[in-house]
């Protein structure tokens, strides 16, 4: 903080608890502000300064840390408050605090993704009966045949996510795992998505590859990868990983 004007200054620091809430009930998704578990239970908030006095011109630092309020850190609580301010010459003055008092990098992000279909502008769910079929153009194919239904992948994304990968995993003999390299082609084009909000969205597939080349025939399904806020790309855990159901691919 600093004096910027021509007398000495006195102020006083305090803090002020305002609302402590569970973002979490029992279910996956976060629940709306309107329903929101609101507890008393409050941070305690500590101060490196309680009264500081400042010539015209002078700046001192001050350091606020808080101990979380005793609650269910697996439903992920906000805390908040005010730092107050009052100076000798008559300013009062507040800044808000809000914290966390849960980790964001162990909450889940994803909690299903199926296969739909998506032609003409349009979402279906397949038959779970059977195993679809999509026809695809030929990737040397001189001729463009119209485009056709495709399959896709819908993830509901239950928190925001900073990456998320949509993965081609042929099926063959033997267990499908994405650490198998025989059975997981890797991205779809257009995969990663960065920066992906809360909420469904298809990722369609045209048989192509991130790098643009072509997947060959047979039956897959769709890995999908979303990365925890706060988590190490590179580490295997901090995603949450799901597979659709299975499909098959042609050219024609």
């Amino acid at each position: 903080m600093s004096n910027t004007g021509k007398e000495e200054v006195t102020y006083k620091l305090g803090t002020i608890d305002a609302a402590t809430a569970y973002t979490f009930s029992n279910q996956s998704y976060p629940d709306p502000l309107a329903e929101m578990n609101f507890v008393d239970s409050y941070a305690t908030i500590n101060l490196s300064e309680s009264k500081v006095t400042l010539a015209p011109g002078a700046r001192k630092l001050i350091s606020v840390w808080a101990t979380p309020p005793a609650v269910n850190a697996t439903r992920l609580p906000v805390y908040s408050g005010y730092v107050t301010i009052k100076g000798t010459n008559g300013e009062s003055l507040s800044l808000p605090y809000q914290g966390i008092a849960g980790s964001l990098r162990s909450t889940r992000v994803m909690d299903s993704t199926k296969l739909i279909v998506v032609g003409d502008g349009s979402w279906a769910y397949p038959p779970v009966n059977r195993t679809l079929t999509f026809h695809f153009s030929k990737p040397d194919s001189d001729k463009e045949h119209p485009p056709s239904s495709q399959p896709a992948a819908v993830a509901r994304l239950t928190f925001g996510t900073p990456l998320v990968h949509i993965e081609a995993i042929k099926i063959g003999s033997g267990n499908v795992t994405l650490s198998n390299s025989t059975t997981n082609l890797g991205d779809i084009l257009g995969s990663p998505q960065l920066w992906r909000n809360r909420g469904t969205s298809p990722f369609s597939w045209n048989g192509q590859l991130a790098d643009k080349s072509y997947a060959p025939e047979g039956r897959y399904r769709f890995a999908v990868r979303a990365l925890h806020v706060f988590g190490n790309e590179m580490n295997e855990t901090d995603y949450d990983v799901l597979f659709t159901e299975d499909f098959k691919i042609r050219y024609r």
